[in-house]
């Protein structure tokens, strides 16, 4: 895994936004967990692209379908919502890929980074017990072309871009 470099995010509309930060805040402030924005990783790159090369403006909003909550035994894939893959956002993914990587699309959004396995087992079970996460939806209307450090745990939006229609 890389760890410095530059992500495209597709970012939740501003409702469901504040929902999702709001438990990423209280986790990361109860357990010092890394605090990170709520989003869906749609690529990841080595270098600052011209971000016309990415050429985000032709995409519309994207709605989003979640399987359910789950979670796995790797840090920044720790507790999440595993997001159905539709044709939109396997196009988005698809025509953004600037490079060689042919890494399996997995979307998901994360709610904790962590590698403290008997507490995200406890989070795990809170979270599941107290939100309804199963079939939700909702619409992603921004991209963020990002600038991250996993070693400092940093991520700087670089560039935010508005997506419209339907």
């Amino acid at each position: 895994m890389k760890k410095k470099g530059y992500s495209l995010w597709l970012l939740p509309e501003k409702k469901i936004y504040l929902k999702f930060q709001k438990i990423i805040n209280f986790y990361s402030k109860k357990y010092n967990f890394p605090k990170f924005k709520p989003h869906i990783t749609i690529n990841n790159y080595l270098y600052k692209y011209n971000l016309n090369d990415l050429n985000i403006y032709k995409f519309n909003k994207i709605k989003i379908c979640i399987n359910d909550i789950k979670n796995k035994n790797f840090f920044y894939y720790s507790i999440f919502l595993d997001i159905k893959i539709n044709k939109k956002l396997n196009s988005i993914h698809k025509e953004t890929i600037l490079n060689l990587n042919k890494k399996r699309f997995n979307p998901h959004l994360s709610l904790i980074y962590s590698n403290n396995k008997e507490l995200k087992k406890t989070i795990f079970e809170d979270l599941k017990n107290k939100y309804k996460f199963k079939n939700l939806s909702f619409y992603c209307d921004r991209a963020a072309f990002i600038k991250f450090n996993e070693i400092q745990n940093k991520w700087k939006i670089i560039k935010l871009f508005k997506l419209v229609g339907v």
